[in-house]
C-alpha cells in the first residue's frame, strides 16, 4: 500500500538461464526464476508460457544478437566493455 517492494526470500538459484541479460549492453537485468514451483506460481507460468510462444513465433525478430564471446565477458571479465553488433 505504501509503495514498496516487498521481501521476498531468494532460494539462490543462480544458474544461467534465471538471469535475464540486456542484449544491447550485455548487462544483467534481473534474476528472474521461471521454473521453480512453476505449478504454483501463476504470474511465473504465465509470463514463461508467453515468452515461449513470442520467442517461437512469427513475429519474433530480434533487433541484436548477443554473441558468446560477449557472455564470456559480461560473465569472467567485467573490465572490458562490448556491445553486440545491431543486424
Amino acid at each position: 500500500e505504501d509503495g514498496t517492494i516487498p521481501r521476498r526470500v531468494a532460494h539462490n538459484d543462480t544458474k544461467l538461464s534465471n538471469i535475464l541479460f540486456d542484449a544491447r549492453t550485455g548487462k544483467v537485468l534481473c534474476a528472474i526464476d521461471l521454473d521453480t514451483d512453476i505449478d504454483n506460481r501463476p504470474a511465473a507460468r504465465c509470463l514463461r508460457k508467453s515468452l515461449i510462444e513470442y520467442a517461437s513465433g512469427s513475429n519474433f525478430n530480434p533487433e541484436f544478437e548477443l554473441d558468446p564471446k560477449m557472455l564470456d565477458i559480461v560473465l569472467y571479465d567485467n573490465s572490458e566493455t562490448h556491445r553486440p553488433q545491431g543486424k
